[in-house]
């Protein structure tokens, strides 16, 4: 499911299958979690400290070096 037309075609389908099978239906949209969006922002925060631990040990080598 890595778009939402994909779910929604889901959805429908489970739906479709629901009604034949003279099963309730549920609103399944409301119960979607959604962790995409934090999930990335975790991952670009991961980024910038990777990047920025190793701007301070290139700074932290170049001091050594240049006492």
């Amino acid at each position: 499911m890595r778009s939402d037309n994909k779910y929604e075609e889901m959805v429908n389908e489970a739906k479709q299958f629901a009604n034949h099978q003279n099963l309730t239906e549920v609103n399944f949209k409301e119960s979607r979690k959604r962790t995409k969006k934090i999930y990335l922002e975790k991952k670009l925060q991961m980024k910038y400290r990777a990047r920025h631990s190793t701007i301070i040990d290139v700074i932290h080598t170049l001091q050594i070096l240049t006492k």
